[in-house]
């Protein structure tokens, strides 16, 4: 059975659901996570998201509900990839606008009534919109975490939890003091920085640092996704983590604020 892309979405993101709803039930826990198992090794046995979606003929298919489909293909994008600057997002998003504009060059658009014919236009043009847009912003955060350079390893742990995966809570304390020690360095290194170094800076680098500003915020924001999923349900990670990871938020709301008031020229409300 060939299953749409929608479907497989929908299907891992109803267990990533389930096992995080697993984790942080105290009753009844060996059978959630039974069930959590169950589903997780039927969705894998239906294998890795198919090249492209299946192409049936269009003779009986109505546009709007392409449309429709769409719709429900970047809802569930957003609903199971919620991390900033994942790099895998970032590349199933472009692949399910691919795979819809294939499909829609494989219809007969001669074939279509007016109004079909008409959706499709403006279906076709909202893909090539969104598929610039999303290459365009991409590019325009990869220019942006150049002032962020703890970034990747905050992204694999807020990936880590969005997956539901392991934590050693230990290891977890340890990084984000190391963390926090490099981010606490590079607010000083700003702070440091002359009236007149600042004013020197054109628009170009003012606008990488506002967005470098706004991508600490997002990071800051799983973060506290992070810390509030496990703390108090794993006495473990409470015990190691409580001070290093607050001085890690403290440190990231600094490096924000010091981004926007030091580069940018924009005090912080």
């Amino acid at each position: 059975m060939m299953l749409s892309d929608s479907t497989r979405y929908r299907l891992k993101s109803f267990v990533q659901a389930l096992s995080t709803a697993c984790l942080a039930t105290e009753h009844r826990m060996f059978r959630c996570v039974c069930l959590a198992v169950v589903l997780t090794g039927t969705v894998a046995s239906l294998g890795e998201f198919p090249a492209c979606i299946a192409i049936e003929p269009t003779g009986s298919e109505v546009v709007r509900e392409w449309i429709e489909q769409y719709s429900a293909d970047v809802k569930s994008l957003e609903h199971r990839y919620r991390v900033p600057l994942d790099e895998e997002a970032i590349r199933y998003q472009l692949r399910i606008v691919d795979q819809w504009l294939k499909k829609l060059k494989v219809c007969d658009f001669a074939g279509l009534e007016r109004d079909d014919q008409l959706d499709y236009l403006l279906l076709r043009s909202e893909l090539e919109y969104q598929r610039e847009r999303i290459q365009r912003e991409h590019a325009l955060e990869m220019e942006a975490v150049q002032l962020i350079p703890y970034w990747q390893p905050l992204v694999a742990i807020c990936k880590n939890r969005e997956d539901v995966g392991p934590i050693d809570s230990q290891q977890l304390a340890e990084e984000f003091d190391r963390l926090a020690t490099q981010t606490e360095k590079l607010v000083q290194e700003l702070h440091a920085l002359a009236q007149k170094e600042q004013q020197k800076r054109d628009t170009e680098t003012r606008l990488q640092a506002l967005r470098s500003s706004q991508l600490v915020r997002q990071l800051g924001r799983c973060l506290r996704e992070v810390d509030g999923f496990y703390s108090g349900y794993d006495p473990q990670y409470s015990w190691w983590t409580k001070q290093p990871v607050q001085r890690l938020m403290k440190a990231m709301d600094g490096h924000a604020r010091a981004l926007k008031e030091k580069v940018v020229g924009i005090a912080e409300d």
